[in-house]
C-alpha cells in the first residue's frame, strides 16, 4: 500500500495545483484526506474490535485495471446532478485514475460506523471523504497528506423572522458563543470527532451539553436537513460541507466554530 500512497500524493497534488477547486484554510483543524488500508499489523482496539489489514497495493490495482474508491454521498465528496457524477474527491480521483490508466469504481458508504472494517476487508482500495485524522483511527488506517483543512461549526436554525432583523438583533437570538450551548441538545454521529469535541467542550464550559448520539447510517447532511426542517435544533458539521448546505437551506446558520 506504500507505493499507492506515494503515487497518489504526487499525482493528486499535481492535479490539485492545476485546478483550484476550493480555498485552503490554514488555521483550522479538520482535514479532507485520502485514506488507505493500513500496512500496520492487525490489532485490537480498547473496544475489542479486530481489523485485518489488506496487502493490496498499486501493482494489484494496475493489474486489475480498476481503482475502487469508497465515498460519502454528499455535496462535498460525491453526488450525481442531472445524470453527471460530481464532487471534490470524485474529480480528484477521476484524474488520478486517468493518470495511471485504470477504471474508477465508486462505492457509496452506507454506514460510517463500518468504514474502517470495510476498507481493511478490501471492499475498497481507498476511502475519500471528510474524515478527521485522529490518533485512534491512525492505528488501523493510513491517512494521506491533507488536501484541505477546515473546521467544525455549529449548525442551527435562524430565527423565524430573520429577514427582518438587524444584525445585532439577529445575533442576540442565536447561539453565538460556545458557552451558550450549556443545556442544549445536539445531534451528532456517535463515532465522530464532533462527538469527541462536544465532550471536551463540556469540560471547558463546566456545564452539560446533551449529546444525542446518532448511528453512522445517518449522514451529516441528513442532520443538517433535519435542523432546517425543525426536527432537531442543532448539529455539528465540517465548515466546507455546512457552507455548501447554506445554499440549499437559507434558514440555517453555520457561523459559530
Amino acid at each position: 500500500m506504500q507505493r499507492l500512497k506515494q503515487v497518489i500524493h504526487f499525482l493528486l497534488f499535481k492535479h490539485l495545483l492545476k485546478t483550484v477547486i476550493v480555498s485552503i484554510v490554514l488555521s483550522c483543524v479538520l482535514v479532507i484526506v485520502i485514506i488507505f488500508t493500513s500496512s500496520k499489523n492487525s490489532s485490537k482496539t480498547n473496544t475489542s474490535v479486530f481489523y485485518e489489514s489488506s496487502d493490496r497495493d498499486l501493482k494489484d490495482i494496475l493489474k486489475d485495471g480498476k481503482l475502487t474508491v469508497m465515498v460519502e454521498n454528499s455535496s462535498a465528496s460525491f453526488f450525481v446532478y442531472r445524470g453527471k457524477k460530481m464532487g471534490f474527491e470524485y474529480e480528484l480521483l477521476r484524474e488520478f485514475a486517468n493518470e495511471i490508466g485504470v477504471e474508477l469504481e465508486i462505492k457509496i458508504i452506507d454506514d460510517l460506523d463500518l468504514v474502517i472494517e470495510s476498507l481493511n476487508n478490501g471492499d475498497g482500495d481507498i476511502l475519500a471523504c471528510n474524515y478527521t485524522i485522529t490518533k485512534e483511527r491512525a492505528k488501523y488506517i493510513d491517512f494521506s497528506i491533507p488536501l484541505l483543512r477546515t473546521n467544525q461549526v455549529l449548525v442551527q436554525r435562524k430565527p423565524d423572522n430573520w429577514r427582518n432583523l438587524k444584525p445585532k438583533e439577529y445575533f442576540n437570538q442565536i447561539i453565538n458563543d460556545a458557552s451558550n450551548l450549556a443545556g442544549k441538545k445536539i445531534h451528532v454521529w456517535k463515532n465522530s470527532s464532533f462527538n469527541q469535541r462536544l465532550n471536551h467542550l463540556q469540560e471547558e464550559i463546566g456545564d452539560t451539553i446533551y449529546i444525542e448520539q446518532q448511528n453512522g447510517n445517518i449522514a451529516v447532511e441528513e442532520l443538517i436537513e433535519m435542523v432546517s426542517e425543525g426536527l432537531i435544533d442543532y448539529t455539528v458539521a465540517d465548515a466546507n460541507l455546512a457552507k455548501i448546505n447554506t445554499r440549499f437551506y437559507d434558514n440555517i446558520d453555520a457561523h459559530l466554530n
